[in-house]
Order: C-alpha cells, then sequence, then structure tokens
C-alpha cells in the first residue's frame, strides 16, 4: 500500500495523451502564475506581516507561518509550474488554501471564494498528475525513453509557455490598448491550434 502511495505520490503520468497534457501544462502554469504575485507581495511587506500574519493560522507563531506562506506561494508555485514533483507540490498547496479557507469560512463568500477555487485546482492536478511535459515525465518517472517528446510536441509546450507568459505580461499591464487585445487573440489562438493539433491518445 504504502509503495503504491508512493509511486501515485512521484509519478507524472508520462503515458497521457497529447491535448491532456497540453491541458495539464497549461492549468499548471495558470494556477502557478496566479498564486506567485500573492507571495511576492508578502515578501515586499514581510516586517509588516511578520507581525500579526493572519492570527497564526497553523500555531507555528506568525513569522514561521509567514515563510511556510512564502515558500508555498512562491517556491511551490515554480515546482508546479516546472512540473517537479508535481503531485508533492500540489498538496503542499492544498493543504495551504484548505487553511486560508479555513481561516476565511465565516467571511463573506466572495472573500473565501479564491482560496476554494485555487484548492479545487490543486485537487484536480493531484489527481491527474503533472503529464507528459513535465519535469517529472522526462527525468523522475522511471521511464523516460517513453516520455521523450517530438518535435512537435516541444512546440506545443513552447506555444503554451510563451502564450500564458505574454497573457500574464498584458495582464499585469505591460500593454495596453488594441495592443493587449490583439496580443490576447494571438496566443488564444496558437493554444487553440496546439489543443486541436495535439493528439488525443
Amino acid at each position: 500500500m504504502i509503495k503504491k502511495l508512493s509511486l501515485w505520490a512521484f509519478s507524472a503520468d508520462s503515458f497521457a495523451s497529447e491535448r491532456r497534457s497540453i491541458t495539464l501544462l497549461a492549468l499548471r502554469i495558470f494556477a502557478g502564475l496566479l498564486m506567485i504575485p500573492y507571495g511576492v507581495s508578502k515578501i515586499e511587506r514581510y516586517d509588516e506581516l511578520a507581525l500579526e500574519f493572519f492570527g497564526d493560522p497553523i500555531g507555528l507563531g506568525m513569522e514561521p507561518s509567514l515563510i511556510l506562506t512564502i515558500a508555498a506561494q512562491v517556491g511551490f508555485s515554480i515546482f508546479l509550474i516546472m512540473g517537479l514533483q508535481t503531485r508533492i507540490m500540489a498538496i503542499l498547496l492544498a493543504f495551504h488554501m484548505a487553511v486560508a479557507t479555513k481561516y476565511h469560512f465565516f467571511d463573506p463568500f466572495f472573500t473565501k471564494a479564491l482560496p476554494m477555487l485555487f484548492l479545487g485546482i490543486y485537487i484536480f492536478i493531484i489527481a491527474l498528475g503533472a503529464g507528459k511535459y513535465s519535469i517529472d515525465a522526462l527525468c523522475l518517472n522511471g521511464h523516460i525513453k517513453h516520455a521523450t517528446w517530438r518535435r512537435r510536441e516541444w512546440c506545443y509546450v513552447l506555444i503554451v509557455v510563451l502564450s500564458f507568459t505574454a497573457m500574464w505580461f498584458t495582464f499585469a499591464n505591460a500593454f495596453s490598448g488594441l495592443a493587449s487585445y490583439i496580443i490576447l487573440a494571438l496566443c488564444a489562438a496558437a493554444m487553440t491550434w496546439a489543443y486541436i493539433d495535439s493528439k488525443d491518445k
């Protein structure tokens, strides 16, 4: 039982279809890029938050709780994007969001909806794994020869990564006006092409 659980936790499902793996890659990047700014903002306000961090939610003390939160929101999210120890990172991030949901449980719905949404995304990743477009699948799965990507698959990965990066900068107001809408449309079109062109088996 423990062996099966260990194999499941550290596997990447390198045999997943191209289409499913593109979806999982997009979901990992989406969740990671959305979470990292929360951690960065806490780094910027570290001295202030270390004195009073949400009432010490897990009983470790204000500063240790803050350090763990920053580690989760920045460090674990980067690992999640890369697909490194994906299920373990998703489990830790899910726990982090469960704590946040519990802390905000009696707050208005719109306050607790965001951690609940992240929790749902992380549970989805825990269930399905990283997919074949991940460091786990390439290096840690024990099936490296099966995880080799075709040239076209490298193209899919590049399209998804560049599209999300461009979208992230666009939403951060690096671009404005008509240019921003053109960039978003091109990104959506590129990722749609990658999804449709990929194999569903």
